[in-house]
């Protein structure tokens, strides 16, 4: 059971990443059948059925990412179009890293100051 339920959770993410739509893992898993716990732990995500199913995409979208890689290293960078192919890569990679389970952001890093040498 489990193992349709993360094919369900891998077609809404690929049908949102190609639709360009905002994706929320925990809101998808619980849609397909996981509790808020399981979604929380991304249990929909983290299994063998899920990775199978969203390969093909994975493997296109890094595809892409070679070859706007390539592009851009064939670029001179005062070109405005380097923008655009700078702004297209930053897509696909976060995409890329959500389809794949990667961190698209830092979380965790915080700033803090000590006020007490102003005392």
């Amino acid at each position: 059971m489990s193992s349709e339920n993360a094919k369900a959770v891998a077609k809404e993410v690929i049908t949102r990443v190609r639709n360009g739509k905002k994706i929320n893992f925990q809101e998808i898993q619980q849609n397909h059948g996981y509790s808020k716990s399981s979604a929380v732990a991304m249990k929909g995500t983290r299994n063998d059925t899920y990775k199978e199913a969203v390969k093909p995409l994975s493997d296109g979208l890094a595809k892409e990412i070679e070859k706007i890689k390539l592009e851009m290293s064939l670029r001179d960078i005062s070109d405005e179009k380097y923008k655009d192919l700078a702004d297209v890569l930053d897509k696909l990679v976060k995409n890329y890293q959500l389809v794949t389970g990667g961190a698209t952001e830092r979380q965790g890093i915080s700033i803090t100051f000590d006020d007490s040498f102003n005392k």
